[in-house]
This record gives structure tokens, sequence and C-alpha cells, in this order.
């Protein structure tokens, strides 16, 4: 049974790494150069800080996935490829264990992005191979891919 305290600092996390994520979003619709990267940095040293946190993570990441599959505006789908980059580095680089169940909604997710216009599709296919690797073997897809 989980601790309301804790309950409530788990909601407080993700609500503001959503807010994090949406603001990266907004980033890449911007037109300010110079703050590119800024954004998607700070949530990496915020990982690299708490990997406690990297659950939280994924799972705004699926959410904000799930957002931009609903939307059937065109536009929306050039978000896809970033959420989907930023998702296969938190779980590559997560440094705690990531839920069966957590892996479980990510891989449903991506499954119904294949059905998204190339080069999404392509991009979603390569993340949940990636993905479907590290949940039967942890560790392996981030050795092949520090190699190349």
């Amino acid at each position: 049974m989980v601790d309301p305290a804790t309950r409530v600092a788990f909601s407080m996390v993700e609500s503001g790494l959503s807010h994090t994520v949406k603001a990266l979003l907004k980033e890449m619709s911007g037109q300010r150069v110079w703050e590119k990267g800024l954004i998607r940095w700070s949530l990496q040293k915020k990982l690299e800080a708490n990997p406690s946190c990297s659950v939280s993570l994924v799972r705004v990441l699926v959410r904000e996935l799930d957002k931009l599959l609903q939307a059937d505006d065109a536009r929306s789908h050039t978000h896809t490829i970033p959420v989907l980059h930023t998702l296969y580095y938190v779980v590559m680089q997560s440094g705690v264990m990531i839920p069966t169940s957590v892996y479980q909604a990510v891989f449903e997710c991506v499954m119904k992005l294949l059905t998204l216009p190339s080069p999404y599709s392509a991009v979603a296919l390569s993340t949940v191979r990636s993905i479907k690797m590290e949940m039967t073997t942890p560790g392996t897809e981030l050795l092949s891919y520090n190699k190349c």
C-alpha cells in the first residue's frame, strides 16, 4: 500500500516533469534558436541527479505520445520522433528498475505509432525493438548502442 504522502510526492514529480516535457515540445515549435536543447539538457540533468524520477518521466512521455496520436493534425506528428528519442534515452539510461507494467504501457503506446506514415513508423519500430530487448535482457541494448 502506498503512503498518501508518497502518492502526493509522486504526483508532484510527475506534474513537474509533465511541465518540462510540454516546455520541450513548445521549444521545438518555437523560433528561439539560442534555447534549442536547453530544456532537453535540463531534463537529462534531472535524471542524472535523481534517477528515481525516470519511471515518472516514462509515464509522462507515454501520455504525451498518446495525446500526439489522438490529434489528427499532421503538425502534431512532428513532435513524435523527438518524444520517442527522449523516451528511448530515459529507458536506456534509467538507473532504476522500470516496472513491467510501465514497460507494457510503453510497448502498447509505441505499437500504436506503427500506423503512422514513414518516417514516424520506422522510428517507432526501431524504438519498440530496442525497448523489447531492454525488457527481456536489461542492459543488452545499451551495450550494443555504446559499441557503435
